[in-house]
């Protein structure tokens, strides 16, 4: 892309928006972005960026601030002349409290400033700073999470805000946890409570930078512009718990992490458990994902063309995955090496079996290595027997019993496709009955 002297730039997007592209500035000529931090530029675009043919470097032929707006901006500009520091830091001793406790807010200034003033959203006062050091605090009690601004204003009426979070917490574990308050679309800002996290806002393709909570719910990946994802940033982990995420109205989009992250053998991006008896199912994960799928849950990819990118999946024995637009030589050619049953490399006819779904896709069914036995017996409220077994998904049982344990005594009460049966005929009237589970072909 290359830009003159006359014509600006705004990309809408996070998590690298310039992809595997570069730009050439004309002196006079700007770049924004919208949903890049100063920090994300620097990290992921700088080395994209030419004026006139140069890499750009900030203070030799190129500008980048922040404006009030929130927006960063890039101005070609050379010989740029850097105006000094109004604000040079604003910090809280704490990222979050418990209601009613106190954090010190502190600040540095630069020489020049004349006057500051802390508005915390519902009240402005004015605040001093050492005319030496240049620096001052403040102690606050919280009772809600609260954005400080910190103003200040040179002697020549130049102004310059700084801002800063602190979470005051609730008493439970932080993090963002849905809620479904206004539907079921995962990228729906209004269906996470986000009271506990610094969190401030859910879009695709932008890192939440918190751990994420999906209990006892239904959560739905609509289509969306192109194709993208719900972003969480590396060392966080997501929790889906009983819970059901899936696609709708023909989406392509899916979960994953911020570019960048990599497995297997790269930097992490974030974890994904799911867990008692949830149902996953998205086009894709990327970006360093590793999945976990315990022994009651599962999990489904609606996308061609490596679903699995550049992440990893870990099953436990009793779960299954399932590709739609994968076939068994696709999986095996760029999945295998992916997958792991019980934290061991997945072994075709070991650990796993791998069937056509007698379409384009394919099923994987972990196999179970521990031996086929009654788990647990109950007797529910109207008196009759419970009893659960070790089953395996897709296969089927018959529960026999016996009142003596002789030999030809044992005869069949029920077959089961699930790994649990009741025994309603004679369990109220016996005072003595024995069970055992087999499994049928």
């Amino acid at each position: 892309m290359n830009i003159d002297e006359t014509s600006s730039v705004i990309f809408g997007g996070g998590g690298n928006p310039v992809n595997n592209s570069v730009i050439d500035m004309q002196n006079g000529s700007t770049v924004i972005f919208k949903n890049e931090t100063v920090d994300a530029f620097n990290s992921e675009h700088i080395q994209k960026v030419f004026v006139d043919g140069d890499p750009a470097e900030e203070g030799v032929n190129m500008l980048i601030e922040t404006g009030v707006d929130g927006f960063t901006t890039i101005t070609a500009e050379n010989d740029p002349v850097i105006p000094d520091d109004i604000l040079v830091s604003f910090e809280s001793d704490m990222d979050s409290v418990q209601v009613g406790e106190t954090v010190n807010l502190s600040w540095v200034v630069g020489e020049n400033t004349l006057s500051l003033s802390l508005d915390d959203g519902t009240s402005l006062k004015m605040v001093d700073f050492d005319p030496e050091d240049l620096d001052g605090n403040l102690d606050v009690v919280l009772t809600e999470t609260t954005t400080f601004t910190l103003k200040g204003i040179n002697e020549s009426g130049t102004e310059e805000e700084f801002s800063l979070k602190v979470l005051v917490k609730t008493g439970q574990v932080s993090g963002i946890t849905w809620t479904g308050a206004d539907g079921t679309d995962i990228f729906e800002e209004s269906n996470w409570d986000l009271t506990n996290s610094d969190v401030e806002i859910i879009d695709p393709n932008v890192s939440i930078e918190d751990d994420v909570f999906i209990t006892n719910s239904t959560v739905e990946i609509p289509q969306v512009s192109a194709q993208q994802r719900f972003q969480v940033a590396s060392g966080y982990t997501i929790t889906v718990d009983n819970s059901t995420i899936r696609l709708t109205g023909g989406s392509n989009d899916g979960i994953g992490g911020p570019p960048g992250f990599r497995l297997p053998g790269g930097p992490e991006g974030p974890t994904m458990n799911i867990i008692n008896g949830s149902s996953y199912e998205s086009y894709f994960i990327v970006n360093g994902v590793q999945m976990n799928v315990d022994a009651t849950s599962s999990a489904t990819f609606g996308g061609g063309g490596n679903p699995v990118n550049i992440s990893a999946i870990n099953l436990e024995s009793g779960s299954s995955l399932t590709f739609l637009r994968e076939t068994i030589d696709a999986f095996n050619t760029e999945h295998l090496s992916k997958l792991t049953i019980g934290g061991v490399q997945a072994e075709e006819g070991v650990n796993y079996t791998i069937e056509s779904d007698g379409a384009e896709g394919c099923v994987i069914t972990t196999i179970s290595d521990d031996p086929l036995r009654i788990t647990n017996i109950s007797r529910d409220i109207e008196g009759n027997i419970v009893i659960e077994w070790n089953g395996k998904p897709g296969t089927f049982y018959a529960v026999d019993f016996s009142f003596t344990l002789e030999e030809g005594s044992w005869e069949e009460l029920i077959d089961s496709v699930t790994d649990e049966a009741a025994d309603d005929t004679f369990a109220p009237e016996s005072k003595v009955i024995f069970y055992k589970v087999r499994e049928q072909e």
